[in-house]
């Protein structure tokens, strides 16, 4: 202030300039308030990584067949009944059976349905059930009435007729591949109209080899269709 007087700068200029050098005094409202303490970030759980079990068929990849598998049930208990609604065989495949083997037109249901041809003689119906071998239908066409093996003890019987005949289905619990399936198979005369010259197809082998008996339940109707659709 002296300082400011000597250089004759008037009192009221000099309290002014001292003033605003001053730094001002912060109000309530701008005081900073203190941090608080930093909080470690709250851990969410996390559902537990489940290893897909060796030969599990009820992994989560299938979820998709058990809904399939229980509204096809459902739709059926829904009429009353526990049967499977007969399939409707709507176009034809795109490989055929070889004359040899049937001379009729090999029909299949809409969409979900595709033939393969994996020998002489052999066919293989995929499904939207499908996964690697397993839940198709095989219809193969062999010289011989055999199965193997030839008896199963325990096996379940259930009729399949065509053409006024009853022939008999028998469906078993083994392993295919090392995983445990449940396979339903029959063997039938090729009655079937096919070339009988040079022919061998004398019989069909049908056969499913499935992960449940579901599966087998929805697939019989369609092989059964199937077959009765080219015997007639």
């Amino acid at each position: 202030m002296r300082y400011l007087q000597r250089l004759r700068i008037p009192a009221i200029l000099a309290a002014a300039l001292i003033s605003g050098c001053e730094k001002p005094a912060p109000s309530p409202a701008t005081q900073a308030t203190p941090a608080e303490p930093a909080t470690a970030p709250v851990a969410q759980p996390v559902a537990p990584k489940i290893a897909k079990p060796e030969n599990n068929i009820e992994y989560s990849e299938h979820r998709v067949l058990a809904e399939a598998i229980k509204k096809q049930w459902m739709n059926a208990l829904a009429r009353g009944n526990t049967e499977i609604e007969k399939p409707v065989l709507s176009r034809e495949a795109y490989i055929q059976w070889k004359p040899l083997d049937c001379t009729e037109k090999l029909m299949l249901p809409a969409k979900i349905y595709s033939v393969s041809q994996f020998g002489r003689g052999k066919y293989r119906i995929d499904t939207r059930y499908a996964y690697g071998h397993f839940n198709n239908i095989y219809m193969i066409f062999q010289p011989e009435d055999t199965l193997d093996p030839v008896t199963v003890d325990n096996s379940e019987k259930s009729p399949f007729t065509l053409k006024g005949e009853t022939y008999h289905w028998r469906s078993f619990r083994t392993k295919v591949e090392g995983i445990s399936v449940i396979r339903k198979e029959i063997v039938i005369p090729n009655i079937l109209p096919h070339q009988h010259e040079g022919s061998k197809s004398h019989y069909i082998w049908l056969r499913m080899d499935s992960y449940n008996a579901e599966i087998n339940d929805i697939l019989t109707p369609v092989v059964e269709a199937i077959i009765q659709n080219a015997a007639n």
